[in-house]
């Protein structure tokens, strides 16, 4: 049996949890009407265990992990990155593999879980009177902290285990810390991880549905353009075509000849040609 990579890991993860497909749409769907999206890359092994969305904006390029849960808990700094597993060290290759896919592009990773940092660890990393979330708001507040100032701090234990387990040189840990952020208390489900009027929210709930059905295809392609995306979701004007790889082609044909690259001009504009594709539904 051929070794499980993590892009057909998610591939599978997919078929059953839509929390990532619809998480991936909130980002892409704003970044497609402020025209500032470049790409999307989902179950890209390149990416490790930041798979489940890597998004390009504006010479950026972002990789998502999402652990959603529907009963969070408090969650350590050891159980959540110096467990058995050494979750610090694959978050660490993880950056350094999209940094050498991506050169030039400024990368940064977003962990994102529903969980929340433990207030009940005090003490228990080498910090005296110290706990989990303590440290993850050091961090918050202080992004630009270099190696030497977390060392001069009081957190210089917890850090020098942090970076014996990233398995990465200390001038490659220090530029993937700075571009590392955790995200605690993400919602259970992600319809309302903002505020959305029904139409968008419906809008948000398709994409996502077609971001689930990229991924299922395991075709080999990982990564789409912001044209391609929106050609998987209408037409070009130029050739009124639907991708044979489409499952379902009827649902995301565009009507009246409208293009999205015509549509997502404007924000108003690519509303109503997404609305002219539901009603087409």
């Amino acid at each position: 049996m051929g070794r499980k990579t993590s892009g057909s890991g998610e591939r599978t993860a997919r078929q059953g949890l839509r929390y990532q497909d619809r998480a991936s749409a909130a980002l892409a769907y704003r970044a497609i009407l402020d025209n500032s999206l470049s790409f999307v890359a989902l179950a890209d092994d390149r990416a490790g265990m930041f798979d489940d969305l890597v998004l390009g904006i504006a010479g950026q390029v972002i990789g998502h992990q999402y652990k959603s849960s529907t009963k969070p808990k408090a969650i350590g700094i050891r159980r959540l990155l110096l467990g058995t597993d050494k979750a610090i060290s694959d978050c660490a290759k993880s950056f350094k593999s999209l940094v050498n896919a991506y050169p030039g592009k400024h990368v940064t990773l977003r962990y994102v879980t529903a969980h929340f940092a433990s207030v009940g660890d005090k003490g228990q990393f080498g910090v005296k009177d110290r706990d989990s979330k303590d440290f993850f708001r050091t961090k918050d507040q202080h992004p630009d902290w270099t190696l030497a100032d977390w060392r001069a701090s009081i957190w210089q234990p917890i850090i020098d285990e942090l970076v014996d387990a990233s398995g990465i040189c200390e001038d490659d840990f220090e530029r993937f810390f700075h571009r590392f952020t955790i995200e605690f208390g993400a919602p259970p489900t992600i319809d309302l991880n903002f505020n959305l009027d029904p139409a968008a929210r419906d809008q948000v709930i398709e994409l996502a549905r077609a971001i689930g059905d990229l991924v299922g295809r395991d075709d080999g392609k990982t990564s789409w353009t912001r044209q391609e995306l929106l050609d998987e979701l209408g037409c070009s004007p130029e050739s009124p075509r639907v991708s044979p790889r489409s499952p379902s082609p009827t649902r995301w044909r565009g009507s009246h000849g409208q293009s999205w690259r015509a549509a997502a001009s404007s924000n108003a504009g690519m509303r109503q040609c997404w609305r002219q594709h539901r009603s087409r539904a």
